[in-house]
């Protein structure tokens, strides 16, 4: 394509866009990671599932218990 007057202002003004996502995207890390328990290879070590304690035969999430 030919360049236009309007090509390196979308070009600037793209590379902003792309620098504030990934900061963004990168402070929603840092906040989740800061949530996380400081034990994390003990919860890696229960299983997912757990059999249901109040309803036979069904299984639960054992998430965060």
């Amino acid at each position: 394509m030919p360049p236009c007057a309007m090509g390196d202002e979308i070009r600037v003004d793209y590379e902003k866009l792309i620098v504030s996502m990934d900061d963004i995207v990168r402070d929603l890390y840092q906040k989740w990671n800061d949530s996380m328990d400081t034990n994390i290879s003990a919860t890696l070590d229960r299983p997912l599932m757990i059999r249901s304690h109040t309803r036979p035969g069904l299984l639960e999430p054992n998430f965060d218990r």
